[in-house]
């Protein structure tokens, strides 16, 4: 009778420790909290660009040499050749080595696509092109930079772009004006609301973006003036974009 007793209440207990650990585990789970959106600051995003107008003061010109053989080796003599006469031409004009780079150099069969050939392209000969990119830095020579590099035997010029040795001062002055636009505009929708700003929360910027006609250039040797080729720069126009949160109370 007793050893009955004792195993009842030994599944009453087992029962009664399995009854508690749900409740346990419930107690342990993380309740999901909810904000009133009542308690959330006010906030507005605003974009403001700013833009500044200045004369460049350097040009940026990409030009080469084309040349045309029977076999590939003759097609690269002879543009080697022709190109190591406008690299002399270019350091005669004044412009230094640091100044020049490589932007391309090109070896392609060139073929004939007769149906006499069988239907099969046949190779005629090959070219050859090496073109590059000049910075010049003193913007009333580039005329003259141009003329020179045509007489050493360049046939092909491809671009030319303006731009400026240091436009730090400048995107500063840019971003100034960005700022004035937004806190102009953010007190303008506070007043407008009845409420003041209180600060600013973030502040990104995205830029400098450079707004100019790039002038593309594609003349060919034959086509050359006499006298000093015409370069107009005109004016760049340097923005930058600026956005802000502001908080408002």
């Amino acid at each position: 009778m007793t050893r009955s007793i004792l195993k009842a209440l030994t599944l009453s207990a087992c029962a009664a420790a399995l009854a508690i650990v749900p409740v346990a585990a419930s107690a342990q789970t993380a309740q999901p909290v909810y904000v009133s959106p009542a308690s959330l600051p006010t906030t507005i995003t605003l974009t403001a660009n700013g833009e500044v107008s200045a004369a460049p003061d350097k040009a940026m010109v990409s030009f080469g040499v084309v040349t045309q053989a029977g076999n590939a080796s003759n097609a690269m003599k002879n543009n080697n050749v022709k190109m190591n006469q406008v690299m002399a031409a270019l350091k005669a004009a004044g412009i230094e080595a640091k100044d020049i780079q490589t932007s391309s150099l090109n070896l392609s069969p060139q073929y004939d696509y007769n149906n006499n050939n069988g239907g099969q392209p046949k190779i005629t000969g090959y070219q050859a092109m090496n073109q590059v990119t000049v910075r010049v830095n003193k913007l009333d020579q580039t005329g003259t930079v141009i003329d020179a590099v045509l007489a050493a035997g360049v046939n092909q010029i491809d671009n030319i772009s303006f731009g400026l040795k240091n436009d730090d001062a400048l995107m500063d002055q840019a971003r100034t004006q960005a700022v004035k636009a937004l806190t102009q505009r953010a007190n303008l929708y506070a007043s407008a609301l009845g409420m003041k700003v209180k600060r600013v929360q973030t502040i990104s910027e995205s830029g400098p973006v450079y707004n100019h006609p790039m002038p593309m250039m594609a003349m060919r040797a034959e086509a050359a003036m006499d006298k000093s080729t015409p370069v107009a720069s005109g004016e760049l126009q340097l923005s930058v974009s600026v956005s802000a949160v502001f908080e408002l109370e």
